[in-house]
């Protein structure tokens, strides 16, 4: 945070933000500032919002105007009234929340998230001594034929997709726009699509969504990574890598993506572990360590890819399958969400999706072998 312009063009939350500035005494140079604030609120929903007091936190940059004294300062006057704070703890940043009041508010206003620069460049991430990731920063980069291109067809499909509403079962209506997040100052490494507030339901949730009102249905490419590794390798995929005697499939899914992104099997352990337990599943550690030993044997063909990171080069690749599914869908005029390696439309749209998902695998791979789609 921040990652949202506050160049917004929506009269009703500037209108919200100028009368907090005004009630804060704050200057006319941070009503922008608490605009921004409210957009990032409003697109954060029930989720906390991350900050960081660090002096070099809010350099100026392709990423955000503004700096620090401009966005903490209207973030410290909003406390107790407009925002909960929840202070920092060993390996986490401290976090902002809409209070029932704020919340009600934006509520009622239409949300229109625009990304001041949609294509990011990711350092490596930091790591405590605990163990705990600190976020990645943004980094400045030189333009290249390909970022721009990539600037050029993510705003399009941004600007095209404001035009739809998403809708949840409960009513609320969710923010599309994507940015395109690469890593560890690498373009050739992760490019996968995140921020729309969608991504943060669960797939049940997900399912009973609605764009313009109709129902939508969700098509997932099956064990992605896994079938691009045998297909490199000029193997024959099976039909469910993660299908393995005396292990639970959605364990093993978790602990091989992790251990083909991981350095090395204890931060790989680490990693499985940390996820077990946030699903309060029983003996986090121990299970981890298991399934984790247990993947050159699962998976002896892969053997020289585990541990290696090489799980980023494989988000780069299903990245730019999913830019050519929403390019396609584009030409088409055909709204579609994406969630990674998944993505729904309406249900009237199934059929030409999968096809465009089938295409744009073959393209991108350039093997006529395509995983499954669920």
């Amino acid at each position: 945070m921040p990652w949202l312009d506050s160049n917004l063009e929506n009269p009703a939350l500037r209108s919200l933000a100028q009368r907090i500035a005004s009630e804060l005494r704050l200057g006319d140079d941070h009503a922008d500032a608490v605009e921004m604030l409210l957009a990032n609120l409003q697109q954060a929903g029930q989720e906390p919002l991350l900050f960081r007091r660090a002096a070099d936190a809010y350099a100026p940059s392709r990423y955000q105007r503004f700096g620090r004294h401009h966005i903490l300062s209207p973030l410290w006057r909003m406390r107790g009234k407009y925002i909960g704070e929840t202070k920092a703890s060993a390996g986490h940043a401290p976090s902002a929340h809409a209070l029932p009041f704020l919340q009600s508010k934006l509520a009622r206003i239409e949300a229109t998230a625009v990304f001041a620069e949609p294509i990011i460049l990711r350092a490596e991430k930091l790591w405590n001594e605990k163990r705990a990731a600190r976020v990645a920063a943004g980094i400045d980069h030189t333009d290249t034929d390909e970022t721009k291109r990539m600037r050029d067809e993510l705003r399009r499909y941004n600007a095209f997709m404001a035009q739809h509403r998403v809708v949840d079962a409960a009513g609320q209506r969710h923010s599309t726009h994507l940015a395109r997040i690469f890593s560890q100052g690498s373009f050739e490494k992760g490019g996968r699509f995140y921020r729309a507030s969608y991504q943060q339901l669960p797939g049940d949730e997900r399912a009973k969504m609605t764009i313009d009102g109709q129902p939508v249905v969700e098509l997932d490419f099956c064990s992605v990574h896994p079938t691009m590794l045998y297909l490199r390798a000029g193997l024959e995929p099976p039909e469910d890598a993660y299908a393995k005697d005396g292990f639970e499939r959605g364990v093993l899914k978790l602990a091989f993506n992790v251990a083909l992104n991981a350095s090395s099997p204890a931060s790989a352990s680490h990693a499985v572990a940390r996820s077990l337990r946030e699903s309060d599943h029983q003996e986090p550690e121990r299970t981890a360590r298991q399934y984790i030993e247990a993947m050159p044997t699962l998976y002896p063909e892969f053997e020289r890819q585990l541990f290696t990171g090489v799980g980023l080069d494989l988000q780069r690749l299903d990245s730019d399958i999913a830019a050519k599914v929403m390019a396609r869908c584009l030409v088409a005029s055909m709204p579609v969400l994406v969630m990674h390696d998944s993505f729904l439309v309406r249900r009237a749209h199934e059929a030409e999706l999968r096809r465009l998902m089938t295409e744009a695998f073959q393209k991108v791979l350039g093997m006529p072998h395509v995983p499954q789609i669920k």
